[in-house]
């Protein structure tokens, strides 16, 4: 059935033109039509008397002034604060206004849309969420299960809420609660570090202070990696987040002249899952995007579509690590069934990588209708002046700015859609030589000298895992705790390194291959007593090259800077880079190159 009505709750004028239309999509979705049938839970989800399971979602359209493409943005924990790939679009405060900064997806022509597509989400101006269908029992009441969450605290906490708390500016999350506090079969453990081994935590010392929160004598303690098992009666069917998005995008796809998703971190993901289960594919079986943009989700899913699944967790070895990661093993098996495989670009960070899994996303040769692309020296979290500081690590935070890089790259993908010019190669590390293992860079980074008052991260404590399942029946989204190794470890490959330990491999911009300093897609935390060196989820690093050392490379700012430009002409002509973005780049060179020499000069 699909969307049956989507009704308008406010519209304005926005900027250029165009208009910010705020509506309210109501879905009905069959449980028996064979587009649905991977979104776990669905029949068991309360129905209507036709059959059919209704549940509203959030859409928020800006529209442009004139025909033209369909820019759907997946909203990264409902988020709608910001155009996509704009400069000067800074906070994830969430207030009903949209960012533009420089406009850049406005003056491309593109109308933007985000729906909501996640249950436990905190409803508010500048969200989106959805009002998921709840799975029930075969007696007709909550379905109750096993729910796990995993959490490392940044600093000591008495109590935990069972929600995600990765970033509390962005909202507060809905708890999966907990069905019976005094549940003895409850299960708490913890490690020092992630790799490390598993104590469990006594249940006298621990309880739940009430259904949303637990507590533990002595309270969490800061940077130990913890994980709860736990009973639960609610479970949401999030798949339906799935069907949410396709089908509104297929309930408007008529008005425009092509449709584009983008996804970024946590949406990327979503992106991946969404063409892994739904084979981007309406109940009609009309293609749903003909071109999608994953952006840092490395070869990860998400808690998604999954029994007991909390979206907005990053929960360590869970469904977000499951096969198939890579088109060569299945990732498009489905949409490749139905005839409906969009044009796919994947872009990642050096934390992708290093985390163990972006380089089982790409498959070697190439699949022609995918490209992948590592951005050389970049980090996830992006440039965010004084969030990394602010954590228990060892290094500034990176300032690789990859907005240009990813710009560039939505324009392939646009023009790859529109009129079949095909992007650049692909550009990520491979067995060929241009990737390496992390111990073998880690060995070449110790052999560096502006590196060596660092303590470098440990082997075994790096983020990453082999691929892992969840017991018999987690295809189906269903999961039986602990998790269970279900072959032996992929080999991960990061980018080959040069002298001054940056990236070979990958998109290099100037700030990487005309350098003021070593870029890092990951941070080692600050050392403790006994316990391995490990890197800081998500966030990268920088050191300085020592000014001396500067001088006698550059010798002066205009040296460098006319080599900073050059390199960015040739991203241009080979399309790596817009002409339009060039100036930005050497006009933040200058910036560091003031600030590198100048206090030393």
């Amino acid at each position: 059935m699909a969307v049956e009505s989507l009704r308008t709750v406010a519209s304005a004028p926005y900027q250029d033109g165009y208009e910010h239309v705020v509506a309210v999509a109501t879905v009905a979705l069959d449980p028996a039509d064979p587009a649905n049938a991977a979104i776990v839970d669905l029949p068991r989800a309360r129905r209507d008397r036709d059959g059919l399971v209704r549940f509203e979602t959030d859409v928020v359209l800006l529209r442009a002034p004139r025909p033209g493409g369909l820019l759907h943005v997946v909203a990264n924990r409902g988020l709608v604060t910001g155009l996509p790939y704009s400069a000067g679009v800074a906070g994830v405060v969430p207030s009903g206004r949209i960012a533009a900064g420089d406009g850049w997806v406005l003056r491309r022509g593109l109308s933007v849309l985000w729906v909501g597509w996640q249950w436990d989400i905190e409803r508010r101006p500048g969200t989106v969420g959805l009002d998921a269908p709840e799975a029930l029992g075969d007696d007709g009441e909550p379905l109750r299960g096993q729910a796990r969450l995993g959490f490392q605290p940044v600093a000591g906490q008495a109590r935990r809420r069972l929600a995600d708390e990765v970033l509390p500016i962005m909202g507060q999350f809905q708890a999966l609660a907990a069905a019976d506090p005094g549940d003895p079969a409850a299960r708490l453990t913890e490690r020092d570090w992630f790799n490390g081994p598993s104590r469990t935590i006594p249940r006298d010392r621990w309880r739940f202070a009430d259904p949303e929160h637990v507590e533990l004598d002595g309270g969490f303690v800061a940077r130990r990696h913890y994980e709860l098992t736990y009973a639960t009666s609610r479970c949401p069917v999030a798949g339906a987040g799935l069907a949410a998005v396709r089908d509104v995008v297929a309930h408007l796809r008529d008005e425009f002249t092509h449709t584009l998703a983008f996804g970024v971190s946590q949406s990327g993901r979503w992106l991946r899952q969404f063409v892994r289960d739904t084979g981007n594919a309406a109940e009609d079986g009309a293609r749903a995007f003909d071109g999608i943009h994953c952006h840092i989700a490395g070869g990860r899913v998400g808690e998604f579509n999954n029994r007991y699944a909390q979206p907005s967790t990053m929960n360590p070895l869970g469904f977000a690590h499951l096969p198939p990661f890579s088109p060569a093993d299945g990732l498009l098996d489905r949409a490749r069934e139905r005839g409906t495989v969009p044009k796919l670009v994947f872009t990642n960070t050096a934390t992708e990588y290093w985390r163990g899994d972006a380089s089982l996303g790409h498959p070697d040769p190439d699949d022609p209708g995918c490209r992948w692309y590592l951005y050389a020296g970049t980090h996830h979290v992006g440039v965010m002046p004084g969030y990394v500081e602010a954590l228990p690590v060892q290094l500034a935070g990176n300032l690789v700015d990859a907005t240009g890089l990813t710009r560039a790259h939505a324009a392939a993908l646009d023009e790859w859609v529109r009129d079949g010019t095909e992007p650049p190669s692909s550009a990520v590390p491979r067995p060929d030589g241009s990737g390496i293992s992390r111990d073998e860079a880690l060995k070449k980074l110790r052999a560096v000298p502006w590196l060596q008052g660092i303590t470098l991260p440990d082997g075994e404590a790096l983020l990453g895992m082999p691929p892992i399942s969840l017991g018999p029946d987690a295809t189906r989204g269903v999961a039986r705790y602990p998790a269970v190794a279900l072959g032996p470890a992929r080999p991960c490959l990061v980018s080959d390194l040069d002298d001054d330990g940056n990236e070979l491999a990958g998109i290099r911009l100037p700030h990487v291959s005309v350098p003021l300093d070593v870029s890092f897609g990951w941070n080692p935390e600050q050392p403790r007593d006994a316990v391995p060196v490990e890197t800081w989820n998500l966030a990268g690093g920088r050191t300085v090259l020592p000014a001396a050392e500067i001088l006698r490379r550059y010798g002066d700012a205009e040296t460098f800077l006319a080599r900073v430009r050059a390199d960015a002409d040739s991203l241009v002509a080979a399309r790596h880079l817009l002409a339009e973005d060039v100036d930005a780049v050497v006009a933040a060179a200058r910036r560091r190159w003031a600030a590198a020499v100048r206090p030393s000069s």
